[in-house]
């Protein structure tokens, strides 16, 4: 919703070592986190009382006095009915620890806490879109893509150039089903993004991230499919220098 940059992490593929340290940077460079629960209903919920296909925020990650790897997560809905380890009434919270992890004395807020081996164990994914304070950025924009398909896809080659040493974030974009009218909701565009670090199939956005030097110039190539004349022929490419300038520019002219 941002049209920040982000960053998902599959929890499965990773250790808690190794997801730690990312979420804290995160957190200190006041990026805006979340986290998803495993796929299902909202109506019902998981041993531990939480809600099963939801997404959450992720407020915040904070190594405690007693050595737990603390996260603070907060249910949109203003509520929650979270009852594992460090929940609410977890007997192992003492008013210093309480203090320490900034819990208010109104518990039915929505904001629960949990240590992060609970959290990769109960959430299967977590993201993060990053702080854009002090990233610069460039898009280019094609609406009502008339360009002649090549077989079924139409492709435009596009060139990112880096003004600086530093990291890029380049994302696709086209209509993302969610955003679709009623009767288009059935609908898909399928389309490919293919980087210096990537090639991504998928509808809606994709993005990838490489290293760029300063002046270095890359080619990312964007293919949809818009056989299907009841969706717009729209896409863009966003990219994001983490610290100077970066630039796209339409290679082929579109």
């Amino acid at each position: 919703m941002t049209g920040a940059p982000k960053v998902d992490y599959t929890h499965k593929k990773m250790t808690a070592d190794e997801l730690w340290p990312k979420l804290l940077k995160h957190d200190a460079d006041k990026d805006i986190m979340a986290c998803s629960s495993p796929a299902g209903s909202d109506k019902t919920t998981d041993d531990t009382g939480l809600v099963q296909g939801h997404a959450f925020t992720l407020m915040g990650a904070k190594l405690m006095s007693n050595g737990v790897r603390m996260l603070t997560i907060r249910n949109p809905w203003g509520s929650e009915k979270y009852h594992g380890n460090w929940s609410d009434k977890d007997s192992r919270w003492t008013p210093a620890l309480k203090a320490e992890a900034g819990m208010k004395a109104d518990m039915d807020d929505g904001i629960f806490h949990m240590a992060i081996e609970d959290f990769m164990t109960l959430f299967p994914s977590s993201s993060a879109n990053f702080n854009t304070e002090n990233m610069h950025y460039d898009y280019f924009l094609m609406l009502d893509d008339s360009t002649p398909p090549v077989g079924d896809y139409t492709t435009h080659d596009l060139t990112i150039v880096s003004t600086a040493d530093q990291d890029v974030y380049v994302t696709a974009h086209t209509w993302d089903r969610r955003g679709l009218s009623g009767k288009c909701k059935n609908l898909e565009l399928t389309s490919e993004f293919k980087t210096p670090s990537a090639y991504i199939g998928f509808s809606g956005s994709a993005t990838s991230t490489w290293t760029m030097k300063a002046d270095d110039k890359s080619i990312v190539t964007v293919s949809h499919d818009f056989s299907n004349g009841d969706l717009a022929s729209d896409w863009s490419v966003v990219a994001w220098g983490s610290k100077a300038p970066v630039y796209v520019y339409a290679k082929n002219g579109a």
